[in-house]
This record gives structure tokens, C-alpha cells and sequence, in this order.
């Protein structure tokens, strides 16, 4: 599923359209876990960028620009222990790359979640 999960917006898309649609994508993702999926699409962005031949906005938007934008205005939990380490290894990265990263709260955010609701189910069993 990650792979469907497209980087480039063609120019008619808005991007709040094509901001849904990654969302729903990653939703729809089965078998799995979406924040797994997004951060998939991220990392393959920042990959396209590191090998693009621009640096301005526009190959920004081409690369990884939609993937950032999708992962921090993210909200869910993660669904999996692996996606919940797979947020807080990339929040280290942003961190230690980055500096401040916008991204830092939101992925931290939903390993949290996961990581509350697996601690509260096992008091429960």
C-alpha cells in the first residue's frame, strides 16, 4: 500500500485534495499500520529530493513536501508497536537532523497513544 501512496500532486490537485487523499489512503491501509505507510512515503520523498537536481520550493513540493505536510498534521495512534517505533525513530532523526522539527510532536503523539492503550489493555488482562 505504501507504494500507492503517491508523492507528486499533478498541478490541477489543490493541495488540501491531495492532502485527503494520502489521509484516506493511509486509512484504507490493511494489514498494517497507516503511520507506517506515511512515513514510507517520507522517506521516499526526502530520497527523490536528495537526488533532485532543484532545491526551491516547487521540487520541494514534487518530493517530500506532501508526505511532511501529511505527517504533521497527523493525529491518529499508531496501530502497531512497529509503527510506533518507526514514528519515534523518525522523530530522533528530524530531531538530531532538523533541530526544533515540525514533526517531532505529532509522531511522538501517536507512539504515545499506542503505547498508553497497550499499557491499559495489559491491566485489564
Amino acid at each position: 500500500m505504501a507504494e500507492a501512496l503517491r508523492i507528486c500532486a499533478p498541478h490541477e490537485t489543490s493541495l488540501m485534495e491531495k492532502l485527503g487523499q494520502l489521509n484516506s489512503e493511509a486509512l484504507e491501509y490493511v494489514g498494517g499500520d497507516p503511520i507506517r505507510a506515511a512515513i514510507k512515503a517520507y522517506r521516499a520523498g526526502l530520497a527523490a529530493y536528495n537526488t533532485a537536481a532543484g532545491e526551491d520550493d516547487e521540487t520541494v513540493r514534487r518530493t517530500y513536501g506532501i508526505p511532511h505536510q501529511v505527517l504533521e498534521d497527523w493525529t491518529l495512534p499508531a496501530q502497531t508497536k512497529e509503527g510506533a517505533l518507526e514514528a519515534l525513530r523518525l522523530a530522533v532523526e528530524e530531531e538530531r537532523d532538523c533541530g526544533a522539527s515540525y514533526l517531532t510532536l505529532p509522531l511522538m503523539t501517536a507512539a504515545l497513544a499506542y503505547f498508553e492503550k497497550d499499557s491499559k489493555r495489559g491491566l485489564q488482562a
